[in-house]
């Protein structure tokens, strides 16, 4: 979540941040006990790193970018274009390390690279607004429950609605709700949390996990496998 938060956000940065301290603290934790309280980012440099030697990343190039993540923490600003490259800096490192963190569990499941609090669309929202949330979140799926089965609304589908409408048109195009718009919807692929990720079926469209009442937990795209 630090990581979507970063990307969406480059002020988000910090967030990433204090997530790797407190994974830190954490991996600190389980080698020797409760850690300092007083511990920097920079003590822990050594119990993140043996994680992030598991990933598949340059790991030269990672440890010179954990130091200058460990500098930029001390410039005096954090916004505009100095955020953004701290931000690039900070992704690059906290996507190394969870992928390190996964190569050290035994088994990983739909529910360990899933992302939760997914957006979803409702059967009587209008296109507009779908459209707008897709726009303002860079999506390019949002699911939507109707008659008891997971759809998937794309963004592919409401351009080409646009497109195949006169400018006259468009607003009454986008007027439509959800639950009349079945042209633009794609039934959804499902998996349940407990599916290996190996046994993870890969397509253009979005994976939703749901539990066994069909609520949604989280959602998997290719690039949540990356």
């Amino acid at each position: 979540m630090a990581i979507a938060a970063a990307l969406a956000d480059a002020e988000n940065y910090m967030l990433l941040i204090h997530a790797f301290e407190r994974i830190g603290r954490h991996l600190r934790y389980i080698k020797s006990g409760p850690p300092r309280e007083d511990l920097t980012l920079a003590d822990l440099r050594g119990d993140l790193s043996r994680v992030a030697v598991a990933s598949s990343w340059d790991q030269k190039r990672l440890r010179a970018t954990f130091e200058l993540i460990i500098d930029a923490r001390n410039w005096a600003v954090h916004q505009g274009a100095a955020a953004r490259q701290l931000r690039l800096w900070a992704v690059s490192y906290g996507l190394a390390l969870q992928e390190g963190l996964m190569a050290n569990l035994k088994e990983v499941f739909a529910e360990d690279v899933m992302v939760s609090g997914v957006v979803v669309a409702e059967p009587w929202h209008l296109l507009r607004d779908v459209r707008t949330a897709m726009l303002a979140n860079s999506f390019s799926w949002i699911p939507v429950r109707l008659e008891n089965h997971w759809w998937l609304l794309q963004d592919l589908a409401i351009a080409r609605l646009l497109l195949n409408v006169a400018a006259a048109d468009r607003r009454d195009a986008l007027d439509r709700r959800v639950q009349d718009a079945r042209d633009c919807l794609r039934q959804a692929r499902t998996a349940g949390p407990r599916v290996r990720r190996a046994d993870l079926s890969l397509a253009e469209d979005p994976l939703l996990v749901v539990d066994t009442d069909e609520r949604l937990l989280g959602i998997i795209s290719a690039y949540d496998l990356l």
